[in-house]
This record gives structure tokens, C-alpha cells and sequence, in this order.
């Protein structure tokens, strides 16, 4: 910072966040912009020592929005309030917005395809993301005569606090209860060549395939949680179902998938949402309202 000399910093996630807005205080700059993608596993986990180290991030936070000219941009409503409230921060100083944006062309509605129910789910690989629940869905579908198919296209990740085990993974291959994918960069197909997104998540930010699935005319089932929520528009473009509870997916899962009139409603509605507040061109331009507000310059 001391040798760029910027006349703005736009810090994301949480290490450039504490370190850049401890920094900044000590450099002349016109404005500091910190993006919070989502609070992550720390804001999750209940064991004592996740506690002890939450109290320590947001003692962090609080340090580093401790000065005038600062914007702080959540993803969704949860996350600004918990933060307000252990940061103390002046919520005139806080932003609300949508995610990342998505690219509307790449992302575009097409035709449900033909053939079997393909339910997918598009993550890394690991607990917190709803990963067990996703798989127990899908036993308890198939154990009732489903013919729905099920896919998981996602890295993993064994550095991870909640990650799954090799173990775990080998015995979901031996007994072909999903297709597992790995990375894919091609989630644009992946998507059109769905019926329905599943994100049984335990908490997100604003998860972007989630915005994805919308942009791409696909119904979404997701953790009636902080960020999750957020993405969609209840019993409109998707369903909630209770955290944990994959019985209650399940359930959801198989309702949506025999009535496909109402997968195609939602398909529709999603799209059209995710053209009202999801669109790439929208974030950025929010975007640059706040560099423009910093830099003097009227929006």
C-alpha cells in the first residue's frame, strides 16, 4: 500500500479485509471499500475453540472498520446485522450487494432436457456445504424407486475444517448413489443439462450457483439459511427445506420432479429474477457508485 499509494483499496475476504483496513488507517487514501463474501465456517461451528476464534475475527473486524471513510459490502441481510452488532460499525457505512454478478449470455435459459431427472448439485466437496445431506437424499430416493439421477461437480478439498474423507468418497463411487464429477469449468452445461440445483448449504455469503441455476432457468432447493435464502424467491423460483435434514430435501426433490409444470413455472420465474438483480452489469455498476462516492465524482 505504501508504494502504490492508492487513492482507493477495494479489500476482499477476510485476511485483506483485517490486514488492508488495520493498514489503511496509517496511509492517506480517500476511501477503503471490504467486500464480506460470507462469514464462513467460524460463524458455524459451535465447539469452543471456533468460539473463542470468532470473538477474536470480530475484535479484527471491528479494528479495521474503525475509520471514517469506509464502505462495507455484504451479501446479504444476516451477515450485515450479525457484523453491525459485534463490529459496532455505523450500518450508514454498510452496503448490500447481490453477489458477483453473473454473465447473462453465458448463463441463458434453454430447454429442460429430455431423458431421466438430473438433480445436481455444484460445490466443494465438504460438510458444511450440505455435501452428506445431498447424498442421503439421493439414497432415499433410490431406495423408494426414483429414477432421478444425481451429480456433484465440486473440488476436494482434505485442508478444509469440514472436509469429507477419501473413504467416505470411494464408498459414494462403490455403490453409485451419485456421479461425481470433480472440478468442471463447464457449469454453464452442467446447468442446462439439469432439471433441478440442490445447495443444502449451513450457510453461505451469496453462492453464485445459486445465481447461476437462476440465469439459467433452474428451479433451486436450498437451506432455509443466511445466504441461501437470499438467492432465491420462496415457493417462486425454489423451495427451502430445514438445514440438516435430508429427509425434508428428499421429500422436496421428489415433489418438484413430479410436478413438471411447476419446474418449468419456477424455471421461468428464476430467470426473470435473476435478470432483475443478478446481472453482471447491475453489480458492477453498484460497484462503481461507491468508487465514484470516494473519489468525489457524482454517480
Amino acid at each position: 500500500m505504501r508504494e502504490v499509494k492508492p487513492d482507493i483499496s477495494h479489500l476482499i475476504t477476510i485476511k485483506p479485509v483485517v490486514y488492508g483496513g488495520i493498514i489503511s488507517k496509517f496511509i492517506k487514501m480517500s476511501g477503503v471499500i471490504s467486500a464480506i463474501p460470507g462469514l464462513g465456517y467460524t460463524f458455524i461451528n459451535q465447539d469452543m475453540t471456533t468460539k473463542i476464534l470468532r470473538t477474536i475475527i470480530s475484535f479484527l473486524y471491528r479494528l479495521s472498520f474503525s475509520r471514517e471513510s469506509l464502505s462495507v459490502i455484504f451479501q446479504n441481510e444476516d451477515d450485515r446485522r450479525k457484523l453491525i452488532k459485534l463490529t459496532k460499525i455505523d450500518a450508514s457505512k454498510t452496503v448490500l450487494i447481490k453477489g458477483s454478478g453473473v454473465d447473462l449470455d453465458r448463463f441463458s435459459m434453454k430447454p429442460f432436457p429430455q431423458g431421466k431427472p438430473m438433480v445436481t448439485m455444484i460445490s466443494r466437496i465438504q460438510k458444511d456445504k450440505g455435501v452428506l445431506e445431498f447424498v442421503e437424499a439421493a439414497k432415499i430416493l433410490r431406495e423408494k424407486g426414483n429414477k432421478a439421477q444425481f451429480q456433484l461437480a465440486g473440488v476436494h478439498d482434505t485442508n478444509y475444517p469440514s472436509s469429507i474423507s477419501e473413504k467416505e468418497i470411494n464408498l459414494w463411487r462403490e455403490e453409485g448413489i451419485i456421479d461425481l464429477l470433480g472440478y468442471r469449468k463447464d457449469i454453464n452445461f452442467l446447468l442446462e443439462n439439469s432439471h433441478l440445483v440442490i445447495l443444502p448449504s449451513y450457510r453461505e455469503g451469496l453462492p453464485k450457483v445459486l445465481l447461476e441455476a437462476a440465469a439459467s432457468g433452474r428451479p433451486v432447493i436450498t437451506s432455509n439459511v443466511p445466504g441461501c435464502r437470499d438467492a432465491i424467491k420462496e415457493n417462486i423460483t425454489g423451495i427451502l427445506v430445514p438445514v440438516k435434514d435430508p429427509k425434508a430435501l428428499a421429500n422436496k426433490i421428489e415433489f418438484l420432479l413430479d410436478n413438471r409444470d411447476l419446474l418449468k413455472k419456477m424455471g421461468k420465474a428464476a430467470r426473470m429474477l435473476a435478470e432483475k438483480e443478478f446481472s453482471i452489469e447491475k453489480v458492477v455498476n453498484k460497484h462503481l457508485d461507491l468508487y465514484k462516492a470516494f473519489a468525489g465524482l457524482e454517480k
